[in-house]
């Protein structure tokens, strides 16, 4: 009998140390720190990433910035070459380098069937005699036609949809209410009906300005397409720089330093039709573009360091330009 007793002990305690092995706890001397990695072989495949867009051109010169994009081009990878070619064009906007980088982008826009883009850039090329003629004919006809109904270059013709209005219309095609009703000659913005055919402005709007010529240019995808005589600041108040139109007021109330806000009408108020504010920079504040009570100052420095124009000139730009909006201001 106690022979049998000890035998069920000892199957016991072998048991109860299976047991223990098998819900052994793990070493107390772990490492810290990340979990090191399974065995390659147990990983699942990791699926590819989609190929990254072209990164921007690094911060080059000029001369390697053109030879970059040279032997992107020449290795059938002209459009990883574009940003280098943009390099160029800013560091020498007015160089023998520029010529030839806007020459490389107009072909490469043209074989994109962007030709308003591609005109852009043949219009900064040394392009001479009857070549030049024909640009600046066809940039005419896109000035020309700009404000009718007639589509030009990369223009959309948009049929109106259940549901469409000119607002949904615009933040959907990328410009602005005011600028398709201007271009469609439409009174009431409300007045739209399914079906109509509405002629859209496609394309990037920049805006000029150049001090000593007292001059505004408008361009879309480059193409000079507006021009308007301008006041500046009187004593260089109005600063070279390039700011983007962030805030777009219509009847302004005018914000004098030092006193209460004048509101539109009145006579004090000289910031005429429209307001068309820059985004602050840590540099400048407070600068935009806007229309006048004091039309006998366009053309001259008279002002704060805002940029005037008349007022039916400002309607017009106000309409057009969307918010983010380009303005480089030059000497």
């Amino acid at each position: 009998m106690r022979n049998v007793v000890i035998s069920l002990l000892v199957v016991a305690a072998l048991g109860l140390g299976v047991t223990l092995l098998r819900h052994k706890a793990p070493p107390a001397l772990e490492p810290v720190g990340p979990a090191a990695e399974p065995p390659a072989a147990a990983q699942p495949p990791t699926p590819s990433a989609p190929s990254p867009e072209p990164a921007p051109a690094p911060p080059l010169g000029a001369a390697e910035a053109l030879g970059k994009a040279e032997a992107l081009t020449k290795g059938g990878r002209r459009a990883e070459a574009v940003p280098y070619y943009e390099r160029v064009l800013a560091a020498e906007p007015d160089g023998k380098s520029a010529k030839r980088a806007a020459k490389a982008l107009a072909e490469h826009y043209a074989g994109l069937k962007q030709d308003r883009k591609a005109l852009g850039y043949w219009l900064r090329t040394d392009l001479s005699g009857e070549a030049r003629a024909q640009l600046d004919a066809k940039a005419k006809a896109a000035a020309d036609s700009l404000l009718t109904s007639t589509p030009t270059l990369d223009d959309l013709v948009v049929t109106v949809a259940p549901g469409d209005t000119l607002g949904t219309l615009a933040k959907r095609l990328g410009t602005t209410p005011e600028c398709i009703a201007r271009v469609n000659r439409i009174q009431n913005v409300n007045a739209i009906v399914v079906g109509q055919r509405l002629k859209v402005i496609q394309g990037t709007f920049r805006i000029l300005v150049e001090k000593r010529a007292r001059r505004l240019t408008l361009l879309l995808d480059g193409v000079p397409v507006r021009t308007y005589g301008v006041g500046i600041g009187a004593d260089q108040k109005t600063p070279t720089f390039t700011f983007t139109i962030e805030e777009k007021v219509p009847d302004p109330p005018w914000h004098p330093p030092g006193r209460a806000p004048l509101p539109y009408g009145h006579p004090e108020n000289i910031l005429g039709t429209r307001w068309m504010g820059f985004r602050p920079t840590p540099e400048y504040a407070g600068f935009g573009i806007h229309g006048t009570t004091k039309d006998q100052t366009i053309g001259e420095a008279a002002s704060n360091g805002c940029v005037r124009m008349h007022n039916t000139d400002v309607e017009e730009l106000f309409d057009l330009v969307p918010r983010g909006t380009l303005v480089e201001i030059r000497d």
